[in-house]
Formats: structure tokens, C-alpha cells, sequence
């Protein structure tokens, strides 16, 4: 498989048209681009600069933010990373990525899981609209992963 492209530019013009929380990611999980509603999701309206290190190693996402992050988040996102070897085994940040999952005492604690995110419903605690649940939306296009989370405040349908 040929190594991930530079990113373009216009990836903010995209995620920016959209009106669902939506972010787009560099392979090893770095922030390309992301629209407000996505800020909006973390407290003081900043994501984080690596979507997967924050949601799998960061104290916030594991004990605030993602919530039910054993069972809900965790085996998928770690799944989701994963499925990156494969996908970008030159990769070096892919491969730190990894390898610092693997140094984790507790991600070795989460059960394996049977595929990643793409059409989940997790819990959340959103920084300004409270808990609810996310439909996970992911896709890729051009070695940049798009995630959309569509948030619902009353149901998990």
C-alpha cells in the first residue's frame, strides 16, 4: 500500500460546510480539519490535536467525555486503529501510534472487538448540550478519515 498523501487544504472547506459535528483525521488520528459543532463538543471549544491519542489515552475522553468508555469507545476506537496497520503499515506515526496503545497497561485490560466505529451509538457528554448518544459515521477518502457525529440527546435509535 503507497504511503498517505499530504492533506489538502480544502478538507476545512468541506467539514466546515457541514452541519453535523464532523472533523477530518491524518491516519494516526491528527486533527486536519474540524467544524464548530465539532469544537463545540469539548470543553472550552478546542479539540484535541489527535483525535485517537485523546480519545484512547486521555484522562478527559476516558472519565468525562466519552462516556461508558470501556464498553462503549474503547474496544472500537482501538479496533479502529488497528485496521490502520493494515491499511498504512509504513506509516511512522501509524506505527507509534500503536505502539504507544500497546504500552497502555489499561488498553490491554479492553476486550477485543469485532469491528470499528463506522455506525456505532455511543454515550457522550457533550461540553454544552449534556449527555446524549452519537451516531459514529466514519469514511475515508483519500488517505484523510472523515468522522461525523450525529448527536441525539433523547434516544440511541
Amino acid at each position: 500500500m503507497l504511503p498517505p498523501v499530504a492533506p489538502s487544504p480544502h478538507w476545512r472547506h468541506v467539514v466546515d460546510g457541514q452541519q453535523e459535528m464532523m472533523c477530518a483525521l491524518t491516519p494516526d488520528g491528527r486533527l486536519i480539519a474540524h467544524n464548530a459543532p465539532f469544537a463545540q463538543m469539548f470543553a472550552g471549544g478546542v479539540p484535541p490535536k489527535n483525535l485517537w491519542r485523546w480519545a484512547l489515552l486521555s484522562p478527559d475522553a476516558r472519565g468525562v467525555t466519552l462516556a461508558h468508555w470501556e464498553k462503549e469507545w474503547a474496544p472500537y476506537l482501538i479496533e479502529e486503529c488497528r485496521l490502520l496497520r493494515y491499511q498504512y503499515p509504513s506509516e511512522p506515526a501509524v506505527r507509534r501510534l500503536l505502539a504507544d496503545l500497546a504500552n497502555d497497561p489499561r488498553m490491554r485490560e479492553v476486550p477485543r472487538a469485532d469491528s470499528g466505529l463506522n455506525g456505532r451509538v455511543c454515550s457522550l457528554r457533550h461540553a454544552r448540550k449534556g449527555d446524549g448518544h452519537v451516531r459514529v459515521m466514519v469514511a475515508e477518502a483519500a488517505s484523510v478519515r472523515l468522522v461525523t457525529l450525529l448527536f441525539d440527546g433523547a434516544s440511541t435509535s
